[in-house]
């Protein structure tokens, strides 16, 4: 992993996109202190299953339910609004 002080990377900032692109990661420094990580972007698959490698999260054991099963929805009209009136 790469280290540029602020100044450095003012003036560098193609060289460190171009290492960023090429799947590395860049640290800025402020006085000696680490202040930002630069890194390549990422798809939610991607992160998700990084978070898998690291024993984070584990994949889902069964399907996901309908929320409907969970919460359910109101059947006569104007059920939000009563329940917003009732919160004042």
């Amino acid at each position: 992993m790469a280290t540029y002080s602020m100044e450095e990377a003012m003036t560098k900032l193609p060289e460190i996109l171009e290492k960023v692109r090429e799947g590395e990661r860049v640290i800025l420094t402020d006085n000696g202190k680490e202040v930002a990580e630069v890194m390549p972007v990422r798809s939610m698959e991607q992160v998700l299953q990084d978070l898998e490698d690291e024993g984070i999260i584990s994949p889902p054991t069964e399907p996901r339910r309908d929320l409907s099963e969970i919460f359910p929805i109101a059947k006569r009209p104007g059920a939000l609004a009563r329940f917003l009136e009732s919160r004042r």
